[in-house]
């Protein structure tokens, strides 16, 4: 039988359950609070800023970890209008910019409500309206900078094809932005209805026509492929729903799976309803991806003339290149990864780095209104973690402080001591962000990268390291900007400035594994190839994919990491296979130890029975086989997942349960095979700790 899941296995530690907790700063603030359409989630600082539908103005949330929130009023009002809808927030050179719809206080027709942009240096506001984008009914913006560093705005409207005879409706475009205030003018349609589940009225104007619904839109890019999410039909209605469309090149969009297959990543059941208009948040281990959502109890009456929609928050998973929720979760569930390593500096003012996390080398540092500021101009500063780092992501927020003699201040990527370390920083005189390394005392060649002449560096960005054994990758506010191949491969992570007094924000680093484009040598020697005797067999690695071509499907080829897991960790294989005939079985193993030590999952291609077995010194227990409904289809990646945290782990294969139980092992390894054709990529190891807390 199958497990198909609308939940996920709970391992302990910190929880969350919908709807979320939210707490209020003021007793008049209490039943505004509680309801909170349309969420749109910002993470700054290491802290998460929430914004919400409100009829007096656009709602303000705030919360640390993603599950607690506390409520602090309005993030935005303006005088003479009422229902400020789907606000969403994006920051750039230090200003926050809040795109949202509103209406005249003395109307009542909805289609009033026409998209506005307002303006905070913070991301609490107050905001300020700056200018209204356009003219006729346009709601739920979406702001992004995409992989090409031009900003795109996508949007909803009535009346594109409002007038069509067949599905006419809401739909969502997409246009770019000359600035973060104009767009370009040029919108190109991104979405339409094109069934049944998206209709919002049956003969809306008595003609015979339906209209149809297609909003929310937001936007993400993952493994060289864009995606828009949306929210289809009306939330009152039984068919309400997330649903995804898919695109190679940003332009041309094709729902999954396909234009006219009802498949929602997210719709109501036996508890929950109206579920959607979402935004994605990234947990605070900067790995994983979390929707946020809307949904209302099933249990309570509908009454239109009361908000009943409260937040909730559900993770999203990838089955290969399918997205997938366990959601709408109404049980308690665990709660989202925190950093391996992390300092919001919250510490009281006046006082230094905490001893716990940091190892203070240089400089005069104090922390201060939540940054930690080295204000020295004497000289160099440097402080390291006292948590060292192989394969890690980690994002800093930091900014320089203003001297006619320019600033130089940055992040060690690695530092194992002076004469051994990898530096980034940025140059406030050249105007550049720079990486180099140093080995035994000699710097290497420095690799650069021009920044705006806009570019301010009195104010916070973020500054993302991705690191795989000696490559490094860097990107600033999201885009990729430098990387290079080093030697040195494990330290500690650290905070650095050269005649310059700078602040840092916050600092968080998560042990991560994962394939970066150039990181082929790095990535691949971290796992070494064997077949059921020991012997290595002919495996081939291209563009972060393992690749097995044996003819011999009888015997099991595999694959093993190199180092062992961390205690706590979550784990993504994706797999394809060929042809029944060419490959057999698939095999994951979520502990392996040796040859009489493991626990072990072989998926068989031609029944789709996956098949467990765990052994422990050579003694084997085949545990009860598992049928998956719908087989596994062919050339189509596949993802087996498994998480191990307090001493319990559970198993999946795309969304099948295949193990909840105890942890079998302890210092195991992670491996993957076959028996015949197929192929490994998407390969990660996310470590996990609790409550944030350094590791030891």
């Amino acid at each position: 039988m199958t497990q198909n899941l609308h939940y996920l296995p709970q391992l302990g530690g910190a929880t969350y359950q919908n709807p979320l907790t939210v707490e209020v700063t003021a007793h008049d603030h209490v039943t505004e609070s509680q309801v909170l359409p349309d969420p749109y989630v910002l993470k700054h600082n290491g802290e998460y800023f929430g914004y919400a539908t409100g009829g007096s103005g656009v709602k303000l949330l705030r919360s640390k970890d993603l599950v607690s929130w506390t409520y602090h009023g309005y993030a935005l009002q303006q005088e003479g209008y009422k229902n400020f809808w789907a606000p969403s927030v994006i920051y750039e050179n230090g200003t926050f910019y809040m795109y949202y719809s509103s209406m005249p206080e003395h109307e009542e027709d909805v289609h009033l409500e026409y998209m506005k942009v307002a303006v905070s240096s913070s991301p609490e506001g107050p905001y300020r309206y700056v200018k209204t984008l356009f003219g006729n009914f346009s709601i739920d913006a979406h702001v992004v900078r995409q992989e090409d560093g031009e900003f795109y705005l996508y949007y909803s409207v009535n009346d594109y094809t409002g007038t069509a005879e067949s599905r006419p409706g809401t739909v969502i475009l997409r246009d770019r932005l000359v600035d973060l205030l104009t767009p370009e003018g040029k919108p190109e349609l991104v979405l339409t209805p094109s069934m049944d589940e998206e209709i919002f009225a049956r003969d809306r104007f008595g003609d015979g026509r339906d209209w149809h619904t297609i909003e929310g839109a937001f936007y993400l890019h993952r493994r060289g492929k864009h995606y828009v999410m949306y929210s289809g039909n009306a939330f009152t209605h039984e068919h309400y729903y997330v649903g995804y469309a898919v695109s190679t090149d940003g332009r041309n969009w094709r729902k999954y799976p396909d234009d006219y297959t009802y498949s929602p990543v997210i719709r109501r059941n036996e508890r929950v309803e109206g579920t959607g208009h979402h935004s994605l948040a990234i947990a605070p281990n900067n790995v994983d991806l979390w929707m946020v959502y809307h949904g209302r109890d099933a249990a309570m009456p509908l009454d239109p003339a009361r908000e009943q929609r409260q937040l909730r928050m559900d993770p999203l998973l990838w089955n290969g290149e399918r997205m997938w929720t366990p959601g709408p979760t109404y049980a308690p569930q665990d709660a989202p990864a925190m950093p391996t390593f992390r300092d919001l500096f919250e510490d009281a003012d006046g006082g230094g780095p905490a001893e716990v996390r940091w190892k203070v080398l240089r400089g005069e540092w104090e922390q201060r209104d939540g940054e930690l500021t080295q204000t020295s101009l004497a000289g160099t500063g440097a402080i390291i973690s006292t948590t060292t780092f192989r394969n890690y992501v980690g994002e800093v927020s930091l900014k320089g402080h203003h001297h006619f003699t320019g600033g130089l201040y940055g992040v060690y990527a690695c530092y194992q001591d002076e004469r051994n370390h990898i530096l980034v920083q940025l140059d406030a005189g050249r105007r550049t962000l720079s990486m180099f390394e140093v080995r035994s005392g000699i710097r290497g060649q420095m690799s650069e990268a021009a920044l705006p002449q806009d570019f301010r560096f009195d104010c916070c960005h973020s500054l993302r390291i991705e690191k795989v054994g000696g490559f490094c990758r860097v990107l600033l506010e999201g885009l990729p900007r430098l990387s290079e191949r080093y030697g040195l491969q494990a330290g500690a992570i650290g905070l650095a400035t050269r005649y310059s007094a700078a602040s840092f924000a916050s600092v968080e680093v998560t042990g991560h594994l994962q394939f970066l484009e150039g990181a082929d040598e790095e990535f691949s020697a971290l796992f070494e190839a064997a077949d059921a005797g020991g012997k290595a067999v002919a495996w081939t690695f291209e563009q972060g994919a393992f690749i097995c071509q044996a003819d011999r499907p009888a015997v099991e080829h595999a694959i093993f990491s190199t180092d062992s897991l961390p205690a706590g960790c979550q784990v993504q294989v994706d797999f394809a296979h060929e042809s029944q005939a060419a490959s057999r079985s698939v095999v994951f193993y979520a502990a392996y130890v040796d040859a009489t030590n493991y626990l072990k999952f072989e998926v068989d291609l031609a029944s789709a029975e996956v098949r467990g077995q765990m052994c422990r010194a050579g003694d084997k227990l085949d545990l009860p086989p598992i049928r998956l409904a719908g087989g596994l289809e062919r050339q189509v990646l596949h993802s087996f997942r498994s998480k191990k945290s307090h001493e319990r782990l559970f198993v999946m294969l795309n969304e099948t349960l295949v193990y909840d139980d105890l942890a079998a092992f302890e210092g195991e390894r992670l491996g993957f095979g076959c028996r015949g054709r197929a192929l490994f990529e998407g390969i990660t190891v996310t470590e996990l700790t609790t409550a944030g807390e350094p590791r030891r």
